[in-house]
């Protein structure tokens, strides 16, 4: 029997919500293809230590989660989904 194959559809968050402290460094980051994660908490048992913000730009899909998985699509579309999807399978 072979292994079962399936997408896997994750969202995160619009690029707005990071670099509070240095808006203008992160919009950069994220233009150069890094992945940005901000530690903000959500209170009761979400500790900042990991729970958080993330922007992940089509970019540093393509370039790094291609080792592990077949990129099927990037979703950028607020009138889809108000995050960002990207879409890989397994």
């Amino acid at each position: 029997m072979s292994p079962r194959r399936t997408a896997l559809a994750i969202l995160v968050g619009p690029l707005d919500v990071h670099g509070r402290e240095q808006p203008a460094l992160s919009l950069d980051r994220y233009d150069r293809g890094e992945f940005l994660y901000e530690r903000v908490g959500g209170g009761d048992v979400l500790d900042p230590s990991f729970f958080g913000e993330t922007c992940i730009p089509r970019r540093y899909v393509e370039e790094k989660w291609t080792e592990l998985f077949t990129f099927l699509d990037y979703i950028d579309d607020p009138t889809m989904c108000v995050q960002n999807a990207i879409v890989v399978k397994a």
